[in-house]
């Protein structure tokens, strides 16, 4: 049994020896928006775009969003607003703002047809609409500095991107919240590496809802919105997407730039990753097991058994996960300066990760024997199945 002990310590240590590599070698590759997109003198021309913003009972933040909207500094741009069936004084919001500012047009959808999600329909929608060369599409929550937008149309028109995204600042509320932020960025940078998206050889991919920015052509191209109609991590789709058809993509850090609250509850959390989170395992309960076993493995483990054999006297099996619960935490404070937040955040990685793994099977608990409800009826397993990319 020592010997047992040996080697899994032993592996773990050497596991998390190379992914701290990994992480150091990786983070350091993303380069930072506010940086590109200075301007330089043989800059194209800049484009027109159409800021699509989807909101639905974003009363709270919708103000704030849209007046950060109305500060850009760019020279020829619109902003679609798209009130999903709000229950509450988002249309309302839009409609004022828009009587101020001329660029801002407030489009109401009333109803959902069958066969899409709320989200996805009100962006396929605004997109018909948009006038834009350069197609942005945004959250009814998130918040832009004046530059932002000019920043990232001379960085995509400078390097030929169809499609360029971005990491936000993101605001929580509580070191546990914190946390389990840490958990999913280091999930995100182990199976999607970010600073691989721009490499045109790699098939990574990755697109987040705030900022999601594409050549208005090459969105059309890939079938927009409607492709992916019934994905609840339609963002990342729609990037998997322009990877597939041989286009340019690329993620880089916008934190500076570009911000939004996420959810302010440990409830919020599990309720807004329960119609996700199972979709990103593809719907699969074999690799949604697989991620709970590694994850358990790598991050709760080696803070469990290294003091238990410690206390049974198991010396070396204990040094060597000891070892690999301090590089898991230098890991973790890498990470949690990455997304913009105390190091210490990673402090409480191994109670987020029970927590995440906890939201895993109750999204696929959800989502087998209920569906997927987002913005309108329930979704069957069977009919989200078909939609898989």
């Amino acid at each position: 049994m020592e010997i047992f002990f040996v080697v899994i310590s032993g592996l773990t240590l050497f596991t998390w020896i190379l992914i701290l590599a990994h992480m150091l070698n990786g983070v350091r590759q993303l380069r930072y928006l506010n940086e590109l997109g200075k301007p330089k003198p043989v800059d194209p021309p800049l484009l027109r775009v159409s800021v699509i913003v989807t909101a639905r009972n974003e009363e709270r933040k919708a103000e704030e969003a849209l007046r950060s909207l109305m500060r850009l500094d760019y020279p020829d741009y619109e902003v679609v607003y798209v009130n999903d069936r709000s229950d509450d004084r988002t249309g309302e919001i839009a409609e004022r703002l828009q009587a101020m500012d001329g660029r801002i047009r407030t489009i109401h959808i009333e109803e959902l047809p069958p066969g899409w999600f709320g989200k996805n329909h009100a962006a396929y929608h605004a997109a018909k609409a948009a006038t834009g060369e350069v197609l942005l599409f945004t959250d009814g929550d998130v918040i832009f500095a004046p530059c932002a937008l000019e920043c990232a149309v001379r960085h995509m028109l400078r390097n030929g991107l169809d499609h360029l995204s971005l990491s936000a600042r993101v605001a929580v509320t509580g070191p546990f919240l914190r946390s389990c932020i840490v958990v999913f960025a280091t999930t995100v940078n182990l199976l999607l590496p970010p600073w691989k998206v721009r490499d045109p050889k790699s098939s990574v991919y990755f697109g987040v809802g705030p900022f999601n920015m594409f050549l208005a052509r090459s969105y059309h191209a890939i079938g927009g919105h409607s492709s992916v109609a019934l994905r609840p991590d339609e963002d990342v789709q729609i990037a998997k997407l322009v990877k597939r058809r041989g286009m340019r993509s690329e993620f880089v850090r916008g934190e500076a730039l570009v911000g939004f609250e996420w959810y302010s509850t440990f409830q919020g959390l599990v309720r807004g990753l329960e119609k996700n989170f199972f979709a990103t395992m593809d719907y699969s309960i074999v690799k949604a097991g697989i991620y709970t076993v590694v994850m358990l493995w790598l991050m709760f483990v080696p803070f469990i058994l290294g003091p238990t054999l410690a206390l049974m006297g198991s010396a070396w099996p204990a040094a060597l996960f000891g070892g690999a619960a301090a590089v898991s935490l230098a890991n973790f404070f890498l990470i949690a300066r990455q997304v913009w937040h105390p190091w210490w955040s990673g402090l409480l990685v191994p109670f987020a990760t029970m927590a995440m793994i906890y939201i895993l099977w109750r999204s696929a608990f959800v989502t087998i024997f209920r569906g997927v409800a987002w913005g309108g009826p329930a979704v069957a397993l069977s009919e989200l199945r078909r939609h898989r990319i």
